[in-house]
């Protein structure tokens, strides 16, 4: 079948099941907006006011639905405003095709109007750049894109098309999951790594499971939580990775996270420091995980399961390395019939430490017991987002980890004008579910442009916004000009419902309020009034 480029744009996406393109137009990819307008039955065309903001959008919305997330902008600016947002996605491995105009081919290299170099500024943060300069390579480069993008560790990709290609014509074979050279899209341990780490289990007296992005894929999680159950284990976790369905609460010991420098201030930092084995499964010990800490392992062996072999080994030196997928890992344990310890007074040696949780200010215990309420609101999952993970890291040593579907948050990058974005794919991925925003004064305001997007797409978010900035480095320079601020009068003005929680008398009304409203809402928290 002979078609233009354009044309296989659109093919390709229709061959990989696309249903939602977050894009923003341009001359360099008109053409496609031509083929979309004929030929994109099903795929439904979402404009964010900002590139960056499309982009974080299809993370959201990749994070959720568990497929790529699909970007389309245009050259120049309209390339380079996506940054940022491929940053966030590469820190977090997010799987998403970024597809970029460019200028004609016989205008590259003459800094054309509208010319940026995307590919090279792109290069050292996504996971592959493919430049498109000839009509013939178009198929391969855009079925190449969509599976590196969803095997192995998963991340961007971005396809930068000049312009002539897609005004060009030739024969269109798509391969979904084309065969790439020196590429393994899955690695599975062998059997005599797996009995090692039998052997080490086997031997160990106080063994913990550090949980990371790794197994948040359903399977997975599933299959972890059976052999937490199943071994007696005691866990802990990373930010990406909250809980996951474990239901013996005494086999969590919550979140790792070092923002106090006492190693043992909480029951995950206590069980990681006097732990003699370290089962690392799908984590890359980020600086919030870990922090300065990661010399802090006096007592412990450590095996690390990740299929990035650049994560192992990194940044804690590794006693048993398992390059692999962590799925056959976990399921070799629990089929193989290993002899685990009784590890009760492990456990309960864990659960003595009188702190599981870090410490906050006043004004953060108020805006926890405000999610609690939420949590107790709202019956369908509930699924979080935040900018900062220090925001959304409280919150979720104190909620129930039955009672939300999933917490989103720029965990490796922490983007300030994340919050709003992602929910908004996110929203769209799963608009069955309850999809509350959490945000700061100062993200927020970042993002205002996207409020546009909500009302325009009939978005159904829940924003809580808390109007104190206590987190934000700028706090001491915006005090006075965010008491002037009403967000509340702002949201009406859109023609969106708001209200407003000045003292602790007035939450549960508010809430009830929130909670009853069928169309996005916001709620502004005022927590020095509190």
């Amino acid at each position: 079948m002979r078609l233009n480029g354009a044309r296989m744009v659109v093919e390709a996406l229709r061959a990989e099941k696309v249903d939602t393109l977050f894009c923003f137009p341009g001359a360099a990819i008109l053409p496609i907006y031509d083929e979309l307008y004929l030929h994109g039955k099903g795929i439904r065309l979402v404009q964010p006011r900002h590139e960056q903001s499309g982009v974080h959008a299809a993370d959201g919305y990749a994070r959720i639905s568990g497929k790529p997330g699909v970007v389309l902008v245009t050259s120049g600016p309209g390339a380079s405003n996506t940054v940022t947002g491929i940053a966030t996605a590469a820190a977090d491995s997010t799987p998403m095709v970024i597809i970029t105009g460019q200028v004609g081919q016989h205008l590259v290299g003459t800094d054309a109007f509208q010319e940026v170099n995307i590919s090279g500024m792109i290069m050292p943060i996504a996971k592959e750049v493919i430049f498109v300069n000839d009509i013939d390579g178009l198929p391969e480069a855009l079925g190449r894109a969509f599976h590196l993008a969803s095997s192995g560790r998963k991340g961007p990709v971005l396809v930068d098309i000049t312009k002539n290609v897609l005004l060009d014509s030739s024969e269109f074979n798509y391969r979904s999951k084309p065969s790439i050279p020196a590429y393994r899209s899955r690695h599975v341990a062998k059997q005599k790594t797996i009995e090692k780490l039998g052997k080490l289990i086997a031997n160990s007296q106080r063994p913990l499971i550090l949980a990371g992005g790794g197994v948040c894929e359903l399977k997975a999680a599933q299959a972890l939580a059976s052999l937490v159950e199943k071994s007696g284990i005691p866990i802990v976790w990373t930010l990406r990775a909250p809980h996951l369905g474990i239901r013996n609460e005494r086999l969590s010991a919550g979140i790792l996270e070092f923002r106090n420098k006492n190693v043992t201030a909480t029951k995950a930092g206590y069980a990681f420091y006097r732990c003699d084995l370290l089962i690392v499964l799908g984590a890359r010990f980020s600086e919030p995980t870990v922090g300065g800490q990661h010399k802090l392992l006096p007592h412990a062996k450590v095996a690390h399961v990740d299929i990035d072999p650049a994560e192992i080994g990194k940044k804690i030196p590794v006693d048993l390395p398992i390059v692999s997928d962590v799925l056959p890992v976990i399921e070799a344990l629990q089929v193989e019939s290993y002899t685990f310890h009784d590890f009760s007074q492990w456990i309960q040696e864990i659960h003595s430490q009188s702190n599981n949780r870090a410490s906050f200010d006043a004004s953060s215990h108020q805006a926890l017991r405000l999610l609690q309420m939420i949590q107790n609101v709202f019956c369908n999952p509930v699924l979080f987002v935040s900018a900062s993970i220090y925001k959304i890291s409280g919150a979720m040593e104190y909620l129930s980890s039955n009672s939300f579907k999933t917490v989103i948050s720029a965990t490796g990058n922490g983007c300030a004008e994340f919050a709003l974005s992602a929910a908004i794919g996110a929203a769209i991925a799963k608009p069955e579910n309850n999809c509350i925003v959490i945000c700061d004064t100062t993200e927020f305001s970042r993002s205002l442009p996207e409020l546009v997007t909500v009302r325009r797409e009939n978005v159904m978010l829940k924003i809580i916004v808390f109007n104190n900035s206590f987190d934000s480095d700028l706090s001491c320079y915006l005090k006075e000009y965010e008491t002037r601020i009403s967000w509340v009068d702002f949201f009406k003005r859109m023609g969106m419902a708001a209200w407003i929680i000045n003292h602790e008398d007035e939450i549960s009304a508010q809430l009830a309020s929130l909670t009853n409203c069928e169309a996005p809402a916001l709620l502004q928290v005022n927590l020095l009034g509190l």
